[in-house]
């Protein structure tokens, strides 16, 4: 019941508030004001007002009790209020200057921030310029770096192709001039791909899908191969006959000649082969003609000594008898029966035929000291250790001829000279038998 009466005076104090501030002249054009701004006070905000005042618990319990007059009230609100605005144009009137100083500060700081936005602004337009220059040498880098790229495959595909047609100076010097060794033999590989890369007829792709013949470089430095080859053909007969000449010298180290001198360079003599057959086949004739002679003089020389070592050279004659006379019986320690040599003694001869006693592995005779020794050997075992060396001899050849001259047909021509001294020495003992 209360809060209704309350409620009720309320309404009735606000429609005299208003009726009291329709007829002021302020208020009229507070309204007017509030008219033109098109925000007049509706009844949904005077509500809410109300609602407001009516949540303050002091002013609710004095309606409630009748002790608030409205109208006092108000009054006293506009007294406070109007004093407040007194008070606040004093303190402006106090602070004017100061008040004005910061307005001046304010007005230079604007200007700063002006002049900083301007300055901002220069600054972005010249990094959209930035930009754009940036953007430029990127696609100047871009364009560059293909162009790079582009000059650095030319390089090294005209590297490459020079590489398989240009003689080096040092190549040049070492087939040249230099001594005929291992470098030489290097050299003369590499030269040898150098010339079949000149001379290539169909296309290769280190020279840019072309055929290394046809280009100007490869035609002009053909000429300069086939010359540098001349002279290395030269180089490498005069070479190997003067090797082939100290095969026909006596007291030669034959193995050694062959193993280091011909040999080690099998890959010279196939150089030879390839680019001049004639010298190649006049090589093999030169080294078949020396070795045949050097063969053929060497087993003569060990022929004759061995023959001088044969303990049966004494032949039978008619004083030979195959029985014992009876005066020999009778006197058996006299010195004529000590120095008797019975020709048709057999001895241990038939042993050197045999597989399974130790003369089967013995080494051939060394003539020159068995002869300082006064040995004396049966002429089987003299045979043997010829034809042990001839053996030897035939299996070195077969080596040499088969991985230097590349030919196994050479059996007759080094050693049918020698097999008919052999044969004849062999033919000339059994006829004095």
């Amino acid at each position: 019941m209360a809060s209704n009466k309350v409620a009720s005076e309320l309404q009735s104090s606000i429609s005299s508030l208003e009726k009291i501030q329709l007829n002021s002249p302020q208020t009229a054009s507070s309204l007017h004001k509030s008219n033109s701004n098109g925000s007049a006070i509706s009844e949904e905000q005077l509500s809410q007002d109300l609602a407001q005042f009516l949540s303050n618990p002091s002013l609710n319990a004095a309606l409630a009790d009748g002790s608030l007059d409205l109208t006092s009230y108000s009054t006293t609100v506009e007294e406070e209020l109007s004093q407040l605005e007194t008070q606040c144009i004093e303190a402006y009137r106090k602070k004017a200057t100061e008040i004005a100083s910061l307005c001046g500060e304010l007005e230079h700081a604007d200007g700063i921030l002006l002049g900083l936005q301007e300055l901002l602004l220069g600054f972005q337009a010249d990094l959209g310029g930035l930009s754009g220059d940036i953007r430029q040498m990127q696609e100047t880098s871009k364009r560059l770096g293909a162009q790079l790229h582009d000059r650095k495959s030319s390089v090294l595909g005209l590297r490459a192709f020079l590489n398989h047609i240009i003689l080096s100076p040092s190549l040049v010097e070492t087939i040249g001039k230099g001594p005929i060794n291992a470098d030489f033999q290097e050299a003369i590989r590499e030269f040898t791909q150098i010339y079949k890369d000149t001379h290539e007829e169909e296309a290769q792709d280190w020279a840019g899908g072309r055929a290394p013949a046809d280009t100007a470089a490869g035609m002009e430095m053909q000429a300069h191969v086939k010359k540098l080859r001349l002279v290395a053909i030269s180089r490498i007969r005069e070479y190997f006959l003067q090797k082939m000449a100290l095969l026909r010298k006596p007291q030669t180290n034959i193995r050694i000649i062959q193993s280091h001198g011909l040999l080690a360079y099998a890959d010279l003599y196939e150089f030879l082969l390839d680019c001049s057959p004639d010298i190649a086949k006049e090589l093999y004739g030169v080294y078949t003609e020396s070795m045949s002679k050097t063969l053929y003089a060497l087993f003569r020389t060990y022929q004759a000594q061995l023959i001088q070592l044969d303990a049966t050279k004494h032949a039978a004659t008619r004083q030979d008898v195959l029985a014992v006379e009876d005066a020999y019986l009778r006197d058996a320690i006299t010195t004529k029966a000590k120095k008797r040599v019975d020709v048709f003694t057999l001895g241990n001869r038939a042993n050197v035929l045999l597989s399974d006693n130790n003369m089967h592995d013995e080494p051939p005779i060394a003539a020159m000291v068995a002869l300082s020794e006064h040995k004396t050997y049966p002429y089987e075992r003299l045979l043997k250790s010829v034809l042990q060396h001839l053996v030897d001899a035939v299996t070195n050849e077969h080596v040499v001829c088969r991985e230097f001259f590349q030919r196994t047909d050479s059996f007759e021509q080094l050693f049918s000279p020698t097999l008919q001294l052999l044969l004849e020495q062999v033919e000339n003992y059994l006829f004095g038998c």
